[in-house]
């Protein structure tokens, strides 16, 4: 399926989880390599494995929101998440992870 991947027309984001069992060197030399139309991305998802959306839901949520409306949006919208998740101790139980850089 790799091998297909260059000839995308559109911009392609990659997430991988940092414990995802998918190997993500494939992505990151078609993106070094240039074979991805401008704008694509390769990310990885912290605290996650493969199910990144089940494992970390919000830093997935504010990558995806960085990817789809820019950087802006995505400060944005961590911040209202943190102040969210802050509010709601007992059932999130921790706080955004400020310490992520995407």
């Amino acid at each position: 399926m790799i091998d297909l991947l260059p000839g995308l027309q559109v911009k392609t984001t990659f997430l991988y989880g940092v414990h995802d069992w998918m190997d993500r060197a494939s992505a990151d030399q078609l993106f070094t390599e240039g074979k991805l139309p401008a704008g694509s991305s390769v990310h990885t998802v912290p605290a996650a494995g493969h199910q990144h959306l089940n494992d970390n839901p919000i830093e997935t949520a504010i990558l995806t929101v960085g990817v789809v409306h820019g950087p802006e949006r995505q400060t944005a919208y961590e911040q209202f998440l943190q102040q969210y998740v802050a509010a709601r101790p007992e059932q999130y139980g921790r706080e955004v992870n400020k310490d992520v850089k995407y």
